[in-house]
């Protein structure tokens, strides 16, 4: 069991899904998810590709004390979805 470090709010005004976090090598976390329209990862604004209603994935990276370092959105005019993040 651990201690919860920190906590993040995200998402938007639609459907928004959290899928997998993970820590790299340099104990940065990923976390993977799908968003629908828009939504605000941490101060960043992603906005699906398909409009509104289009579902779009999102990885986010931060630091092991919880400042963002980025954001992206990836996705096309029909539904996407994340589901991990594999280092290979």
């Amino acid at each position: 069991t651990g201690t919860i470090q920190w906590v993040k709010d995200m998402g938007g005004t639609a459907t928004d899904n959290g899928a997998s976090v993970t820590v790299d090598s340099a104990n940065n976390v990923i976390v993977v998810g799908n968003f629908q329209g828009s939504a605000n990862i941490s101060g960043t604004i992603l906005t699906a590709g398909g409009g509104a209603l289009d579902t779009d994935v999102f990885i986010a990276k931060y630091t092991s004390a919880g400042t963002l370092v980025w954001a992206i959105g990836y996705g096309s005019t029909a539904g996407d979805t994340g589901a991990a993040v594999v280092f290979i």
